[in-house]
């Protein structure tokens, strides 16, 4: 048996990795929750739909959608939920409705400082404001985000998606941060972000409302989640997808 770090799980009905589209925002029940050991992202290889690729020169001169293996959420998904916010505060509620669900956010919480290790290449927005602000004003009801604010906003959500579950998002927040600076000196930050990081930030949400794992995903010991996978199979972080579990 090959020594996984992370243990088998199955589907049976679709006996495939389950990958939602319209996910139904439901509280996985713990005790169906599985808390496998992170393995070392330091080894997972560079594609041109990565962080890392982009790192390693390894992209293509095309805009197209650099959409790969993984899960990550939307900005309007962050927008809509601060309550899934992990590592970074979107601030604190000041109005909770008759079932305990928060209808208003004060100003406060992480700033656009607090996510930037080089200068600020996003003219329309400056350091200080805060980063959930920065998406309330930019995003709107129906999840369309204004142009000139989407370069921001898909940062944003990558470094969130990053901090909440680096396990199924493929990078670190150190790496988009890495990523985002090489952009500004090579002129590339509107590919990076509008681009790549958006193809990253729409490959299906793992979380709901609450930052519990959805449907069809368990815990991981990282605090972020992975998909269930069909019997004879396992979650390899380094690939992020299900790999059979192989003897020998």
């Amino acid at each position: 048996m090959n020594k996984s770090d992370l243990p088998e799980s199955t589907d049976p009905q679709t006996n495939v990795a389950a990958k939602p589209v319209n996910p139904a925002r439901r509280r996985l029940n713990k005790a169906a929750l599985a808390t496998p050991v992170i393995a070392s992202l330091a080894a997972r290889p560079a594609l041109a739909c990565s962080v890392s690729g982009f790192m390693s020169g390894n992209t293509s001169s095309g805009r197209e959608d650099p959409r790969c293996d993984g899960y990550g959420c939307t900005p309007g998904f962050w927008k809509n939920n601060p309550e899934a916010w992990k590592s970074y505060s979107p601030g604190t509620c000041s109005h909770h409705n008759g079932g305990g669900m928060c209808q208003a956010w004060t100003s406060g919480g992480a700033k656009l400082s607090d996510i930037l290790t080089c200068s600020n290449p996003f003219t329309q927005v400056g350091s200080n404001e805060y980063l959930l602000d920065i998406m309330l004003k930019a995003i709107g009801s129906g999840d369309s985000i204004t142009t000139q604010y989407a370069d921001v906003c898909h940062y944003i959500a990558a470094i969130l998606n990053a901090a909440a579950s680096e396990a199924s998002y493929g990078s670190s927040v150190a790496e988009i941060q890495a990523g985002l600076c090489k952009a500004v000196t090579e002129g590339k930050v509107n590919y990076y972000t509008t681009v790549l990081l958006a193809g990253l930030n729409d490959r299906g949400c793992v979380f709901d409302a609450h930052g519990n794992c959805e449907k069809n995903f368990v815990a991981h010991s990282s605090g972020g989640c992975i998909p269930v996978c069909p019997s004879g199979k396992t979650y390899n972080p380094l690939t992020l997808t299900c790999e059979s579990i192989t003897t020998s």
